[in-house]
């Protein structure tokens, strides 16, 4: 005895059989409570996170893009025939005064280009420089930090820097990255 598949299908001629009509199948449709509750849900969440938004804006209490600090000029953008800029440190990975955070920074410092004396003086004291950074964000923590601002760091670190200096002082301290890392 044939099995039915071999009867019916190996001695026809697939040319000659009538075409079948070609049912699409179609899903299983859920007619349960709980995908009206999932979308119930999934419109309450979408609507909570648009009126938290507006209310947030509205009270003032949301400011875009509060958290960004604004970008310090390029160091090539100071560069001219008189300045030059110093950018012999590098990206210094800092340990706070926290356990676990860390500061990327890359600091930078415009001169005067034909001092000499104040070149030979700052690539001389380089490693001192990289030690008065490194022991001055190791003393605060990041809230502190945050808190007192960036022009309040960078004032500090500028005051900490030019008093080891004799030839000459830097005039500014900028940051091309600013960067805290938990």
């Amino acid at each position: 005895m044939k099995k039915f598949w071999d009867s019916h299908y190996m001695d026809t001629d697939f040319e000659d059989t009538p075409s079948r009509s070609a049912s699409p199948v179609s899903p299983k449709k859920h007619s349960g409570v709980v995908p009206q509750i999932l979308a119930l849900i999934a419109v309450c969440i979408v609507l909570a996170l648009i009126f938290g938004t507006a209310a947030a804006f509205a009270t003032k209490k949301a400011q875009f893009a509060a958290g960004l600090r604004r970008a310090d000029p390029k160091p090539t953008a100071t560069a001219n025939a008189k300045n030059a800029s110093y950018m012999d440190l590098g990206r210094l990975r800092l340990q706070t005064a926290d356990e676990n955070v860390v500061l990327i920074l890359e600091p930078w410092f415009p001169y005067q280009q034909n001092d000499t004396d104040f070149i030979e003086e700052i690539s001389s004291k380089k490693r001192a420089i990289k030690i008065a950074i490194t022991s001055y964000f190791r003393t605060h923590t990041k809230q502190q930090l945050l808190s007192a601002g960036e022009n309040t760091v960078k004032s500090d670190l500028l005051g900490e820097i030019n008093g080891m200096l004799i030839s000459g002082k830097f005039s500014a301290i900028y940051f091309s990255e600013y960067l805290f890392l938990n």
